[in-house]
């Protein structure tokens, strides 16, 4: 929804998800004011900026190369997550939205 400074209502965005994609968060990124899907495809995490204005995918990208990451959050252009390495230990990873595979 978008509101004037004032705290009025001015519209509604609809954003449409393919009910086959299973949607694990939407997330903001306060920094820079966007908003990203994070969803499953076929094992791996694909990140979809969305367009608040007009509820279209500006970008897409994918985390490939990391087991089963968690609590994926999005701050500053940077996607932090919490996988596991070989041995099973618990790393954090930081890693800037531009070094995923863009689709």
């Amino acid at each position: 929804m978008h509101y004037t400074d004032d705290g009025n209502f001015v519209k509604d965005v609809e954003i449409g998800f393919n009910e086959n994609k299973k949607i694990l968060a939407i997330e903001s990124d306060e920094f820079t004011n966007s908003v990203y899907s994070l969803w499953k495809k076929s094992g791996v995490i694909q990140i979809d900026e969305i367009d608040i204005y007009d509820g279209t995918i500006k970008e897409s990208f994918q985390i490939k190369n990391y087991r089963n990451p968690e609590k994926i959050r999005i701050s500053d252009d940077n996607v932090y997550f919490l996988y596991n390495d070989i041995n099973s230990n618990k790393k954090l990873v930081k890693i800037p939205l531009q070094q995923l595979i863009a689709l």
